[in-house]
């Protein structure tokens, strides 16, 4: 009897998982029911909504509501050493699952790659739970195969801040350092010749809280939705600076209009301070100041919106 009471429960928690994954009025539910699908392959429905955003939502975007201009968030250009893996230009970002700002930036980064190639294996990731437990994605253990560009991420830790997940090679953490002195992330340098430091659209954390990863992918082809404007506006400006250093390669994308934004500032990056839209490289003793700044910063926040 006790064995099919936990035979039931199991099954139970997975089909609610199953519906919640489907659904796109669902919020967030407890940590438990999501711990059976954190890491595992996404659906082909919510792969599809991710790669399937057509030309003509990117066009009536543009920017959207992305940052540009002298401020954190925004592609800055830089100069530097080409970047380069395979014999193609290089496409490198460095985050961690458990930020929030991380979490928001991946839907934009897979939105943009998504047209000058494939991703494989992306997963099923929520921020830390103390830090918005935001849907997302996670890089960790995925692929991605472009015939114009290469892409590498390096996720520094799991879900807990505390586990370490892969670690910069030494080369990754010069150029890490050189243009992000403070060592803030989301961190993207592409080609070595434009780099953002934090997420690219502001308010990502209250504009994704509490909504589904299907809720989520499924307004980013809807030019009139706030989610669109800040993740495909961010994924414009991603292709924008793409198809300046690969040749205006693919020809289909990069003679677009969305590909042809000329969002970039002239600071440099090492000036840019932490703030609302970065996360720092973690220790355990740095998350837990952070972690209560952050719970100091929410409060307010809502206090205030209320």
């Amino acid at each position: 009897m006790v064995s099919l009471v936990i035979v039931i429960l199991v099954v139970g928690s997975i089909v609610g998982v199953l519906i919640y994954l489907q659904s796109n009025s669902g919020k967030t539910p407890d940590n438990s029911a999501l711990n059976s699908i954190l890491n595992a392959p996404i659906n082909s429905s919510l792969f599809a909504q991710l790669t399937g955003v057509s030309s003509s939502t990117l066009a009536s975007i543009g920017s959207g509501s992305a940052i540009v201009g002298n401020s954190v968030g925004a592609l800055q250009s830089v100069s530097g050493q080409p970047l380069v893996s395979g014999g193609k230009p290089e496409i490198l970002y460095v985050g961690a699952d458990y930020c929030p700002h991380c979490a928001s930036e991946r839907w934009a980064i897979v939105v943009a790659l998504s047209r000058f190639g494939n991703f494989s294996n992306l997963s099923y990731m929520l921020s830390a739970p103390t830090d918005g437990n935001l849907s997302t994605l996670t890089f960790h253990g995925s692929s991605y195969f472009s015939n114009y560009i290469s892409f590498v991420s390096v996720e520094t830790t799991e879900r807990n801040p505390n586990v370490r997940l892969e670690t910069m090679t030494q080369d990754q953490q010069s150029l890490f350092s050189q243009y992000n002195s403070q060592g803030y992330i989301p961190f993207i340098d592409i080609y070595n010749k434009y780099v953002t430091v934090g997420s690219q659209f502001p308010n990502d954390e209250s504009l994704l809280s509490g909504l589904s990863w299907s809720r989520i992918g499924s307004q980013l082809n809807n030019p009139s939705s706030n989610i669109a404007k800040a993740i495909d506006g961010s994924a414009n400006i991603l292709i924008s600076a793409i198809c300046k250093i690969d040749g205006q390669q693919p020809s289909n994308v990069c003679g677009q209009s969305f590909a042809k934004l000329s969002a970039v500032l002239s600071v440099s990056p090492s000036t840019i301070p932490q703030s609302s839209l970065t996360c720092p490289i973690v220790t355990p003793l740095v998350y837990f100041q952070t972690s209560f700044a952050y719970f100091r910063r929410t409060a307010i926040l809502r206090v205030a919106e209320y």
